[in-house]
């Protein structure tokens, strides 16, 4: 099946004309096939050092298949009273330098109620660890579309549904997807969803973190050090002073605006020790770094927005915080870095949770928006889940989100959403199951210091 923009590869001669960029030799592009296919991706950045055992013990009823690919290692699991349809599960990030499915081997990241659904519901799943780690959408969506012709030679069946289904830089995978090859699934789900839009948003929170702190990004070795300068003038959630309220403040309403557990999605660990409210003191782009994601990410034209009274304004941060504009001749050359047009011809389900500061609900405004401008807006649905984090949804919500997919793939029923782009200040009671402790949460940065 072939892709709707078939990418040519460009070459490294070609890519060192683009003028103001120097690319290392290491991050030209490489052209993965797919089923469908063929896409630009970036390499992978680090080498596999260590990996897990692919092996896992099929539920009652079912057959386990797993082992080597090309696209790293593979498990399927196949219902007895399979009903046809195989289901694609693409994990988010991982880290480090072991091989993983993710979520430590976890293809559902501790939710095992959508497994178990698909089991009981006669679906076949299978998933990739992908040949390498890191935020590399594309390859792990390659990898991802790989094992559609590996499941039919392993187990001797010809799936009649294909449906796709994933989670943070997986469920951009998913959007990518659709995107990209957008007739070679059936449906997807598309959960807590990376895009381009996470990455602008990184740099215009890194912006408004110097401005508000008089601190300056000056080097990509010092990011880390500079951002700990940063929190000794902000403090963190639960002890802001009145500039770490400034701060918080920019950060719930260039994500989407006032909405519940926004604050207390920003108190949230992340990765090791640090915050999310930390986190998004970005300093990468703004400090210089070089690498392709870093040039393909930018602040021009990026609107900021803060609660009134608070001693700052939004005019005067539009005004004086530093800008930084993308490259876009490189986002013609890597598909993963670009944003999404909003051409999708398939049904696509998302779920977002209002209290994500990691990857923040404003990533579905701007997905919606792609889509109505290419007049697409009848295939996609958006639904929001009130909870604080990132991923953070209960199995119920997720089998939900999938069983409606589903009988909107079969018997052509769109199913109910949210309005994403409509006031979020009590947003989510509609598809939230069950409500979550402390419901219904912050919609706004406290106004004076805890």
């Amino acid at each position: 099946m072939k892709s709707r923009n078939l990418l040519r590869l460009w070459t490294w001669f070609a890519l060192s004309l683009i003028a103001g960029v120097s690319i290392a030799l290491a991050n030209a592009p490489l052209r993965a096939t797919a089923a469908g296919g063929e896409l630009s991706t970036l390499p992978c950045p680090t080498a596999i050092t260590a990996r897990d055992n692919p092996s896992f013990q099929a539920l009652p009823g079912a057959k386990a298949y797993f082992g080597d690919y090309a696209g790293g290692m593979y498990r399927f699991e196949v219902p007895d009273g399979w009903n046809g349809a195989l289901v694609l599960v693409m994990h988010g990030t991982n880290f480090g330098t072991t091989m993983s499915f993710g979520g430590g081997s976890n293809v559902f990241a501790a939710r095992p109620e959508l497994r178990e659904y698909f089991i009981e519901h006669g679906f076949a799943w299978g998933a990739s660890t992908y040949k390498c780690n890191g935020y590399m959408p594309g390859i792990g969506l390659t990898d991802t579309a790989l094992l559609r012709p590996l499941f039919q030679e392993l187990t001797g069946k010809a799936p009649s549904r294909h449906y796709l289904v994933g989670s943070s830089m997986g469920g951009f995978q998913t959007h990518l997807a659709m995107h990209e090859f957008p007739t070679l699934f059936d449906g997807a789900l598309a959960m807590c969803a990376i895009n381009s839009v996470t990455w602008d948003f990184q740099v215009a929170a890194g912006a408004a973190a110097e401005y508000i702190t008089g601190l300056r990004f000056s080097d990509p070795a010092t990011v880390a050090s500079t951002q700990n300068q940063m929190v000794a003038i902000t403090g963190l959630p639960g002890s802001l002073t009145q500039k770490g309220i400034q701060f918080a403040s920019v950060l719930i309403n260039i994500s989407g605006g006032p909405r519940p557990f926004a604050m207390e999605g920003l108190a949230l660990p992340f990765a090791t020790a640090s915050t999310s409210y930390q986190f998004n003191m970005s300093g990468g782009v703004l400090a210089g770094s070089t690498t392709v994601a870093s040039l393909t990410r930018g602040n021009a034209g990026w609107k900021y927005s803060i609660a009134p009274g608070l001693g700052l304004t939004a005019a005067e941060l539009d005004a004086n915080v530093r800008r930084v504009s993308p490259n876009p001749a490189l986002w013609q050359v890597f598909p993963e870095t670009r944003p999404l047009d909003g051409m999708i011809e398939r049904p696509v389900l998302t779920l977002h949770t209002t209290g994500d500061m990691v990857v923040p609900i404003s990533n579905q405004q701007v997905l919606q928006r792609a889509v109505d401008a290419a007049g697409r807006s009848d295939l996609l649905v958006q639904r929001i889940i009130r909870a604080p984090g990132h991923c953070t949804f209960s199995g119920q919500e997720q089998v939900q989100a999938f069983g409606d997919l589903v009988t909107w793939v079969v018997a052509g029923v769109r199913p109910e959403g949210d309005n994403v782009l409509g006031d979020l200040s009590d947003a989510g009671r509609k598809f939230t199951n069950p409500l979550r402790p402390g419901d219904p949460g912050g919609i706004q940065a406290p106004s004076s210091p805890q």
